[in-house]
């Protein structure tokens, strides 16, 4: 494969090949870049501000790719849709997804398990998603330049689920909506 290597500060970046690296750890995934982007961050690098952050050389740069997924380690869930954009959340506990299916995700990264279900309400695929600086709540956008907000907080979902429900969840709609937890009322005011 083709890599961007910056081998002195200050000179254009040689392309060179590098071996196709392979999986090594379960959590591994190895993308067939199709496109890269060239960011500040490797502006920066090539005139050596990033070496108080670690940078050393030589070094290839790159990190804004597109691609395709080649092959993933035993640990990774692969998802059955084209995911065409993905953010973390601030603190780097949730990532979002949005795939070619129209779907909004939110991950538990330490889990790696979906919270909840997709978002819904988007129409057409995403151009992108990512969260609020304060990570509280998540925007997406579609190809038609529309522009789609939710709260991530699942407390919050709750309380506007007894709103507009104005009782529990029966065991059926429990187990439908939130598999595998125990059930339980979460709507304190609500007579059933």
């Amino acid at each position: 494969m083709r890599a961007a290597l910056l081998r002195e500060y200050h000179r254009p970046l040689e392309l060179v090949e590098r071996p196709v690296p392979e999986p090594a750890h379960p959590n591994d995934v190895l993308v067939r870049v199709g496109g890269a982007g060239v960011c500040a961050t490797d502006l920066h690098a090539m005139d050596g501000l990033m070496e108080p952050a670690g940078v050393s050389l030589p070094r290839v740069l790159g990190h804004e790719n597109a691609g395709w997924v080649e092959e993933v380690g035993s640990g990774v869930k692969v998802a059955s849709e084209a995911v065409l954009a993905v953010a973390f959340d601030p603190s780097g506990t949730m990532l979002v997804t949005a795939g070619d299916d129209s779907s909004v995700r939110l991950i538990d990264v330490a889990t790696r398990t979906e919270i909840g279900q997709a978002f819904p309400g988007i129409a057409g695929p995403p151009a992108f998603a990512a969260f609020t600086p304060d990570g509280s709540h998540i925007i997406a956008g579609n190809v038609a330049n529309h522009l789609y907000e939710w709260d991530v907080d699942p407390t919050d979902w709750a309380a506007h689920a007894c709103e507009v429900a104005g009782r529990n969840f029966t065991p059926a709609e429990w187990n439908a909506y939130l598999p595998g937890r125990p059930y339980q009322a979460v709507c304190p005011a609500a007579v059933n």
